[in-house]
């Protein structure tokens, strides 16, 4: 008995692991032109920002989510040699900061210090993993309701139930994380992401607790995989990627 259920834990494992780690070549062919992204954590309500292409303005799109907001500029006719500015204007002042870093590539990640008055490039690590963490937390406590809900009480069910969350919550967060910020095919990747997790979630479930019936634990998985669906959906408007 104990060897099938390693069988089925890996094999769910593996499925979810080997689908989450599948590069997203597939999302990355947009519609939208070249863009700079610069993102600035709790900026301003006033906050504007332009981008100076060689005397050329371009305005930027403000999305605006908690913690952190985002200007996005997007133009065929972007190039690494050029010279580009911000024009970053609030509370009455406006001030020129140069991008020092060349661009590199279709898509172009940076971050402002309002405190500095400096860009950099990409994003603090430790902002990702908060980020991350905090879609993680939110997950596990909305399915973690809902599986005491559904008559979960054993200290065995909820030690299953937190390692396979984790497992495959966190890959999957990992590798929405992993994709450009304004990528368009956000959700889409999403409902393919929580398909697989759906599936090793089922098996690992189903193959590991055995305080309820397989039927009522699958039950479970799948409404809770319906809710997580949907919640993902919201935090990926609420919070930064």
């Amino acid at each position: 008995m104990r060897k099938d259920l390693k069988k089925y834990e890996i094999f769910g494992l593996i499925l979810l692991l080997t689908v989450l780690s599948i590069p997203s070549v597939a999302f990355a062919n947009s519609a939208q032109p070249p863009s700079i992204i610069v993102l600035v954590s709790n900026p301003p309500k006033d906050l504007e920002i332009h981008l100076d292409r060689d005397g050329q303005i371009i305005e930027g799109k403000k999305t605006e989510k908690m913690l952190e907001s985002s200007f996005s500029f997007y133009s065929y006719h972007f190039k690494k040699n050029e010279t580009y500015q911000f024009c970053v204007i609030a509370e009455g002042e406006k001030i020129f900061i140069p991008i020092d870093t060349p661009l590199t590539g279709y898509n172009n990640l940076y971050t402002l210090d309002l405190k500095k008055n400096t860009v950099t490039q990409g994003r603090a690590p430790y902002k990702n993993a908060l980020f991350i963490a905090l879609r993680v937390l939110l997950t596990l406590l909305i399915e973690g309701l809902i599986f005491y809900a559904f008559g979960f009480r054993k200290k065995e069910s909820w030690m299953i139930f937190f390692l396979l969350n984790l497992i495959t919550q966190g890959a999957l967060n990992i590798w929405l994380n992993s994709m450009f910020p304004t990528n368009g095919y956000i959700i889409f990747a999403l409902v393919i992401g929580e398909f697989f997790v759906f599936l090793a979630e089922l098996i690992g479930f189903t193959a590991l607790v055995r305080e309820q019936k397989r039927l009522k634990t699958a039950a479970y998985v799948i409404f809770a995989n319906l809710v997580s669906l949907v919640l993902g959906g919201y935090l990926i408007t609420l919070l930064p990627l």
